[in-house]
């Protein structure tokens, strides 16, 4: 069969010349004349053109063959509208089915009801019908019903099988309308399960998006063309989960066609480069990741190579870590986390050194509920007129200075103090005149109670008061919340007042209340007239003044008074003369005592000469022995002298070289030590004399020369 011509037609080509032999073959001359035969297949299968078979034939024979005459030939069956030069038609007598397979195509396609054009024709009708009625069709139109496309359509059916019954192929979707109340997977209400809204305009898009590509007609008819939050859909949240696993496996599958073949050598390639930045932030001191970072990091780089996909992160995860063998995967409930073997162990450095705030402040309030019932229950100290010793010591409780000497201190056995320090009384102090049982927040002004008002608060008060008598300095130091209120000096100073009023009652005589028995005591008398020179004054007032010095012995630790001499008279500042009295500075110590020992000689010698008798050298120390068993203040400052003498002999033997002046000095000082308990000194002082005097004159000669 040859296209475009009738089967009883050959067609003319200069190369060749021959005769048709009816539908199936041809005769063809080549060259040099040789006569060829061409047996043509007359079918075309899957689009394929026939295969042609040349053979040498007897051209007499070829000659002497009659030529068949054309069969008549009708169209019965018009598969298309092109002219009749492009119409092949079948003979009536070579219509079997076997041999025009085209006719059983369309008898097939229409028994699936998939015909790829719309013929009419009646019922019960067959490929020996159409061939028996000498049938006709395009060529083009033959490619429609052709094998492959036969195979596709039966394919195509099996997966969505339809009634064949209906002719009319597709029927259009209709929407269906929305029932709120129930779930639009799988129509059911409450009784199922909790119904969640659409809410958000993401979900809307994603999950049309899903029903979309899973090409689920049964749910796209619910919602298509409409906005599921508009229409105030609902879902079971285990119907969503059913259809993202449906999503997921189509995708998954779609994944794994020859077509994507760009899309996984860039995941690979993504996934490469979060590799690399991995190991390079390692190799620059980074050995901590958090998953969740690195997950975000890879979607996005997967974005910007146009791959939208959902990347499991415990997957990722895995794949990570069959890449990175040094690395570990920590979870702690919520966080994943990549560590490497350093990172791991600064974290658990870090983690030990964390500080548990939580822990802390449990800590802390066990510890105030054990101090505050402490102080409670203590019993403080009460105010008797005086301040005995150990006052501050005895008004705190023992944890209270505990816990303050701790954070002063610390914890450490070799760097805690012998005793309390002044530092950790005052701080005790002030927590027991402010801890109050229940705070007050309406309270516009502080209260302290009298069962805990420790000794410190009140000597502030009162010793600021007696030498400032300012009552805004009182009242600032008690905002300030170290000393006790204006009005609480008052009622002291007037509790005091009536208490020596009555001791001067009783006693029958007007002492001052500061005297202290066993002291040594010097007494000053003097007159005191005033008689006023004004014309308006009728009166005069004669008395005797009376001033008592006492004077502590060592087990008083106030001093001999000779600090508070020096700096009355400017000699030295109060610091300064404190520090003479450690000799910590020789110099200045040596000159303070040169210094007091020519007052006091100056002095003496002033009263010497104001005494009554001769004034030579024999009536000097008779009267200064005679002084010496009358006064006991000149007996105290002689002694003064005396000893500041030998001080300054002592010296003078040293700069002099004066080997046995130096020896007579030590003997005489040598008992002093013994009385001033400097066990030391007086240890050793014997045997050093000793040595000294049991030296050889050699030895004496080099001191006393060299």
């Amino acid at each position: 069969m040859v296209e475009g011509h009738h089967p009883n037609e050959l067609p003319q080509r200069p190369d060749c010349e021959g005769a048709w032999e009816g539908s199936d073959h041809f005769h063809l001359r080549g060259e040099g004349g040789s006569p060829l035969t061409c047996d043509a297949v007359s079918e075309e299968v899957d689009g394929v053109q026939p295969e042609q078979t040349l053979r040498p034939v007897d051209d007499q024979a070829v000659r002497a063959e009659p030529r068949k005459e054309g069969p008549e030939m009708r169209q019965v069956l018009p598969l298309g509208g092109a002219s009749d030069e492009n119409v092949i038609q079948v003979d009536k007598d070579e219509g079997e089915v076997p041999k025009h397979r085209v006719l059983t195509n369309v008898e097939q396609f229409n028994a699936i009801n998939a015909l790829p054009t719309k013929l009419y024709f009646g019922d019960g009708q067959t490929a020996s019908n159409f061939a028996s009625h000498s049938a006709s069709w395009h060529k083009y139109c033959h490619l429609k019903f052709n094998n492959f496309k036969l195979a596709k359509a039966k394919e195509k059916r099996q997966h969505n099988p339809r009634n064949p019954d209906d002719s009319e192929g597709k029927k259009q979707m209709k929407r269906q309308r929305l029932d709120i109340q129930k779930c639009f997977f799988c129509e059911s209400g409450t009784d199922q399960g909790v119904l969640h809204e659409v809410s958000t305009f993401d979900a809307d898009k994603k999950i049309q998006t899903m029903i979309t590509e899973l090409d689920d007609t049964k749910f796209m008819t619910r919602i298509v063309g409409g906005d599921l939050m508009a229409m105030e859909a609902k879902y079971h949240l285990p119907c969503l989960v059913k259809s993202r696993n449906r999503h997921r496996s189509l995708t998954r599958k779609s994944g794994q066609s020859p077509e994507n073949t760009d899309e996984k050598m860039n995941e690979s390639r993504a996934f490469i480069e979060l590799i690399n930045y991995i190991e390079k932030s390692v190799d620059s001191g980074v050995l901590l990741f958090k998953l969740s970072e690195i997950h975000s990091l890879y979607v996005s780089r997967l974005g910007e190579l146009g791959i939208k996909k959902l990347v499991n992160k415990t997957r990722l995860k895995d794949h990570l870590l069959e890449h990175l063998p040094e690395a570990r995967a920590q979870c702690d409930g919520k966080n994943t986390l990549l560590i490497f073997k350093e990172g791991l162990k600064n974290m658990l450095k870090e983690a030990l050194n964390k500080r548990n705030f939580d822990e802390d402040a449990l800590i802390l309030a066990k510890a105030a509920k054990i101090i505050r019932n402490d102080i409670i229950n203590h019993s403080g100290f009460q105010f008797t007129g005086s301040f005995p010793e150990k006052c501050q010591e005895n008004a705190l409780p023992s944890s209270l200075k505990s816990l303050v000497s701790m954070v002063l201190n610390g914890s450490n056995i070799k760097h805690q103090e012998k005793c309390d320090s002044q530092a950790c009384l005052t701080i005790g102090q002030c927590i027991v005149y402010h801890t109050k049982k229940r705070a007050s927040s309406t309270a516009m002004k502080t209260r302290h109670t009298l069962e805990r008002e420790p000794p410190l608060p009140i000597y502030i008060g009162i010793n600021v008061h007696a030498q400032t008598r300012s009552k805004k300095l009182v009242q600032q130091l008690h905002n300030l919340g170290i000393s006790i209120s204006y009005d609480r000096i008052m009622q002291i100073e007037d509790w005091l007042a009536t208490s020596t009023c009555e001791g001067f009652e009783a006693d029958g005589v007007v002492a001052p209340a500061c005297l202290r028995k066993g002291l040594f005591t010097v007494g000053a008398l003097d007159n005191l007239d005033h008689n006023p020179s004004s014309t308006t004054s009728v009166t005069s007032f004669h008395g005797t003044g009376i001033s008592l010095f006492q004077l502590p012995t060592k087990s008083e630790p106030e001093g001999s008074g000779w600090t508070t001499a020096l700096t009355e008279a400017d000699v030295a500042s109060s610091g300064m003369a404190e520090s003479f009295l450690k000799a910590a500075h020789l110099t200045r110590t040596r000159h303070a005592h040169q210094v007091t020992l020519l007052t006091l000689h100056n002095l003496q010698q002033e009263a010497f000469r104001l005494s009554a008798g001769p004034k030579d050298e024999e009536y000097l120390m008779a009267w200064r022995n005679e002084m010496l068993k009358k006064s006991p203040t000149f007996m105290f400052w002689d002694l003064i002298m005396r000893y500041e003498t030998l001080i300054l002999i002592f010296i003078r033997a040293h700069r002099e070289r004066n080997f046995p002046l130096y020896v007579e000095v030590l003997e005489v000082l040598a008992p002093l030590f013994f009385a001033l308990d400097h066990v030391n000194y007086s240890r050793w002082m014997p045997v050093h004399i000793r040595d000294m005097k049991s030296l050889p004159n050699t030895i004496k000669d080099e001191f006393e020369n060299n």
